[in-house]
């Protein structure tokens, strides 16, 4: 499945390639993007307008004109896991429950 990330926080225009149905890990340097894409494929396949909002790209921020964000290729998609450090650190890492 082939998607394309437009004007989506650092992300000018791109795509990217993700198998349905598995798993699919996403593995580059800090920086990169990989939250930003990550980000938006969430935002876009739940809908969550407050979220898209989020997406303004960072050169235009405060700026009176921005782009509008933009995700295709995820008709098929409606939800998205993302496993980052708050994913990490809010269910891999718990505290022992004293007795």
């Amino acid at each position: 499945m082939k998607i394309t990330i437009e004007n989506c926080n650092n992300i000018d225009s791109g795509t990217i390639e993700i198998e349905p149905n598995k798993l699919n890990i996403k593995y580059a340097n800090n920086g990169t993007g990989k939250s930003s894409i990550a980000n938006s494929i969430k935002a876009f396949a739940t809908n969550d307008q407050e979220k898209k909002n989020m997406l303004i790209p960072y050169k235009y921020m405060g700026k009176a004109t921005k782009p509008n964000s933009n995700v295709t290729g995820i008709d098929d998609i409606h939800t998205v896991e993302i496993f980052d450090d708050k994913y990490v650190n809010q269910f891999l890492f718990q505290k022992d429950k004293e007795s």
